[in-house]
């Protein structure tokens, strides 16, 4: 990866702490080139926005089709939310449960989530669907290697937005709410929140909606 970077290809660590592999083995220049998140992602971060998913529980196909279509008319002006949707986001095989996933931010999310919700009580979905976040996502992670390699306020290795993060979506509610130690970047060097809420029936109340996450001070 070195010799690609120095032949003027542009690369990154993609998350799975290669580079403090490689350090750790006697490669001192491992670091010389950026993770993916201060490389890519970090504008996204600094807008509140992050990935957000969706599993229709039903099984059948034509459900998340029904979503794409209601995530198109909520975010008509997001070119590249329509673009992901109208051109990769049904490429490829289904190897389970179809499902979706984009990046939102937090008021889009609560707006997607109980737009959602309101598919399957007027009986437009299938009985079930579930939404959860992930790991890659504004104030869910302390990664020093990954999602807060690099902050301006020197808080790479503060673990506190994590914990904090998963109290918030306690109380607000969310189904099912787990605290990690690590994640992809490998253990001891991470902890993360994950959340999930299911709606699952038409006559069913959601348990919570995808808004009640804190933005990270610090990602600009």
């Amino acid at each position: 990866m070195l010799a690609m970077q120095a032949a003027g290809s542009i690369v990154f660590d993609y998350g799975n702490n290669i580079r403090a592999q490689a350090q750790a083995a006697g490669v001192a220049d491992a670091f010389d080139f950026e993770g993916f998140v201060p490389a890519l992602h970090r504008p996204q971060f600094c807008e509140g926005r992050g990935p957000f998913r969706w599993v229709a529980l039903s099984g059948d196909p034509a459900d998340i089709l029904r979503t794409d279509a209601e995530i198109l008319r909520l975010f008509p002006n997001d070119a590249g939310l329509r673009r992901w949707i109208e051109n990769g986001a049904g490429e490829g095989p289904v190897p389970g449960l179809p499902a979706r996933i984009c990046w939102l931010g937090y008021g889009e999310r609560a707006k997607a989530g109980l737009a959602f919700n309101e598919l399957v009580r007027s009986g437009r979905r299938e009985r079930a669907h579930r939404h959860r976040s992930r790991h890659l996502d504004s104030g869910s992670v302390a990664s020093p290697n990954r999602e807060t390699e690099g902050m301006r306020d020197g808080t790479d290795a503060v673990a506190d937005w994590p914990l904090l993060n998963a109290l918030v979506n306690t109380a607000a509610g969310a189904t099912w709410v787990s605290i990690h130690h690590a994640a992809a970047s490998g253990s001891a060097t991470a902890s993360t929140r994950g959340w999930s809420s299911w709606r699952t029936a038409p006559t069913s109340r959601p348990r919570s909606w995808s808004g009640s996450s804190p933005p990270t001070p610090g990602w600009a």
